[in-house]
């Protein structure tokens, strides 16, 4: 077996040359997309290597892991359209939200498969109806039910908005009006120091008892 045969081999039994697509079906995928039908987006080799079909610069056929997926069988296209009404089905409506009943992650988002990644159910469906997120931003929950995905109910802000917005310590620290010591934030009376309040009146009376007492001669 001389040398290009061999590479050939080693190509197909890594799934990764382009020995690794015999089928039609593989072929009609363009390139940069994972060629074993998932619909994943492929990145490009960072070096050459004849021996898996590597060339650098150039989008890999496979996503790592997927190379065995696809060989020797038939893959139909990713069909989106039909991903998607799955995805819709498993939506039911109470009330004005739209609660999703499918796989949910610890904070309690709903998630699914999209393209061959997971990906939360509330910005797939924002997506549907109003395009890509805006750069910088993030969706918020305007009804604070996490596995709702009702593009009514989500609102593109920025993250300090939406951490002021919910239960967190941020939002908590946001809503007192008065300092420990009970002194009133007013404008007058408030400081911003590494990005927190300040009172003025507890920082003055604090210099005063760190600052030594001069001796009367």
């Amino acid at each position: 077996m001389d040398r290009q045969a061999r590479a050939d081999v080693a190509g197909r039994r890594r799934g990764r040359g382009l020995s690794a697509v015999t089928n039609p079906a593989m072929l009609s995928i363009p390139l940069g997309i994972c060629h074993c039908g998932c619909g994943g987006p492929t990145t490009p080799a960072r070096q050459t290597d004849r021996r898996e079909g590597r060339i650098v610069g150039v989008p890999l056929l496979f996503i790592r892991g997927h190379g065995n997926k696809g060989l020797n069988k038939t893959v139909p296209p990713y069909d989106e359209t039909k991903r998607r009404a799955e995805i819709e089905s498993r939506l039911v409506r109470d009330g004005e939200c739209l609660i999703w009943t499918g796989t949910l992650n610890p904070y309690g988002y709903g998630m699914v498969s999209w393209h061959g990644h997971y990906k939360l159910v509330h910005i797939l469906t924002y997506e549907w109806a109003n395009g890509p997120v805006p750069g910088g931003l993030e969706l918020d929950h305007l009804c604070r039910r996490h596995d709702c995905a009702e593009p009514k109910h989500l609102e593109a802000v920025t993250h300090r908005v939406n951490m002021l917005r919910g239960q967190t310590i941020a939002a908590r620290h946001a809503a007192k009006t008065h300092c420990i010591h009970g002194h009133e934030f007013t404008p007058e009376n408030t400081r911003m120091r590494r990005g927190a309040r300040e009172c003025r009146t507890c920082s003055r009376e604090r210099q005063r008892k760190t600052q030594p007492v001069s001796c009367a001669a």
